[in-house]
């Protein structure tokens, strides 16, 4: 990403990859919920979501012991949730109606 878009009416975004997420995403969303996938290694530099969600296969080596903890270190205070599910599909399904459930008041 060259450019940080302008995120100052976004109530939430997802976040395609770690990769491309400069902090400077996360300071233009404000207080919007962005949400991520785990990032594909443990030496990526940053990854500041609200909650991270993917499958357990998607989380970095060495995450094993202390998931949020690893991930409580890339994502800083903004960090809410890091939900892993088994299997690929259960984590995309679930990511949808948590995302919906929030957007609409339904959670913390």
């Amino acid at each position: 990403m060259t450019e940080t878009p302008d995120l100052g009416e976004v109530d939430c975004g997802w976040v395609e990859t770690s990769m491309r997420f400069p902090r400077s995403v996360a300071e233009a969303a404000g207080e919007a919920l962005l949400v991520a996938p785990p990032p594909q290694s443990a030496d990526v530099g940053s990854c500041p979501a609200g909650i991270i969600i993917g499958s357990e296969r998607q989380l970095p080596g060495g995450w094993e012991s202390a998931p949020y903890a690893h991930a409580r270190r890339l994502a800083g205070d903004r960090l809410r949730w890091l939900v892993a599910t088994r299997g690929s599909r259960g984590a995309d399904a679930f990511a949808a109606g948590m995302v919906s459930a929030l957007l609409h008041g339904d959670g913390a």
